[in-house]
């Protein structure tokens, strides 16, 4: 199950080093939006740099274990990219809030579904505690980016005391997102 994070952390730096010409440059702490739109956060992603070598094949990995870590790893760094990104493109009115519920509305679909999944198998009596530690943080990460998304929409739907409580999710989110994939990358390390 090692693998699983191993190549999850593979999916993150590819899929970051792919969407760096995307990102912006804006200090996420520094709200840029006219007051009661949402504040412009960046949307970097959150580990920057390019995808190693692939990890060499052990026949014995599981192959299951691998591709959920991958696909996890790529969608968690996605939609938070992607809710990011709808934050900048609403607060610079690239797009009117109605037509990003649209795009939004699939992200948190996903991210339910993806922390349903998460939380279910980290109780899966296969996994070792460790393992299901990971599988846990993962579900709490899919929750956090579903709790971002549901506050952007009180916040477009012209909730402004949301504006701060939407900023401060976006930093645990990061904060959270870094926290796992750097134990991950030490860990795997040694």
């Amino acid at each position: 199950m090692r693998k699983f994070f191993a190549l999850a952390l593979v999916a993150v730096f590819a899929a970051t080093w792919m969407l760096r010409p995307f990102a912006s440059a804006a200090d996420p702490t520094t709200p840029v939006a006219a007051p009661g739109t949402v504040p412009q956060v960046a949307s970097k992603p959150v580990v920057a740099g390019p995808a190693g070598p692939a990890a060499p094949v052990d026949e014995e990995v599981d192959v299951i274990s691998e591709t959920i870590g991958t696909m996890t790893g790529a969608y968690l760094n996605q939609a938070y990219l992607s809710i990011g990104i709808l934050g900048d493109a609403v607060g610079a009115d690239v797009y009117e809030p109605e037509e990003a519920k649209e795009l939004l509305d699939v992200h948190l679909g996903l991210a339910e579904q993806a922390e349903l999944q998460l939380t279910a198998l980290s109780k899966s009596p296969d996994l070792d505690a460790e393992d299901a530690a990971g599988v846990q943080q993962l579900a709490k990460i899919a929750g956090l980016i579903r709790t971002q998304g549901e506050t952007l929409m009180a916040v477009w739907a012209g909730d402004e005391s949301k504006i701060e409580v939407w900023t401060k999710l976006r930093e645990e989110t990061a904060s959270e997102i870094e926290k796992f994939f750097g134990e991950e990358e030490e860990t795997s390390q040694k």
